[in-house]
């Protein structure tokens, strides 16, 4: 029996393998340069997209309160209220906390926690905006009656005003004495809102 010998790897072929492991400075600084250059250009138009969202999220919970407000009224033949609330429940014009829709039992135009019944809570989680809520009459408050389901007399609207005058998402959300609920941006109705 004759031995075999083991290949012989020479030193020339394990300098070539370690040698071309990792990056080189400039490889990784050029990498490095680039990434950056990416995020340059895609920050602003991520940061558009946030503003949109927070828009069109907000305009959903207000018209789907209006339309519970609307239903509840009508089906339960109570005064319903919606209106913006701290985080207390207490209804304001200019809150910003949340969207509250509860039946008004006693008809004193603000939620009694151990009277009347909270229909629906829409936590407004503003990150970017305001909104504003501008009732007939200067109340703080949309009125519902039991009998129609109808605000009569009570119409208005919200408005969704950002905090940045970069962002152009603003609108108002208005309901008529019918019940109507539209959606008007700058275009079809200015919104006067803050600058």
């Amino acid at each position: 029996m004759t031995k075999r010998k083991k290949p012989y790897l020479s030193t020339i072929y394990y300098s070539k393998t370690y040698a071309s492991v990792g990056f080189t400075l400039v490889e990784l600084l050029v990498t490095i340069i680039l990434v950056g250059i990416i995020i340059a250009i895609a920050t602003p138009s991520f940061i558009s997209l946030l503003y949109r969202l927070e828009a069109k999220d907000i305009r959903n919970k207000i018209t789907t309160a209006m339309r519970v407000a609307k239903v509840e009224s009508f089906t339960r033949h109570q005064y319903v209220i919606m209106c913006l609330a701290n985080a207390n429940n207490l209804c304001h014009k200019n809150a910003t906390d949340r969207l509250i829709v509860f039946t008004d039992t006693n008809n004193n135009q603000r939620y009694d926690n151990n009277q009347d019944i909270l229909l629906s809570i829409q936590a407004l989680d503003l990150d970017y905006g305001h909104t504003f809520l501008r009732a007939s009459l200067g109340r703080h408050y949309i009125k519902f009656f039991g009998d129609t389901g109808r605000p009569r007399g009570h119409y208005g609207h919200i408005k969704y005003c950002p905090d940045l005058t970069t962002n152009p998402n603003k609108y108002l959300i208005s309901l008529n004495q019918n019940g109507g609920i539209k959606f008007k941006p700058p275009v079809i109705q200015a919104t006067d809102c803050p600058t």
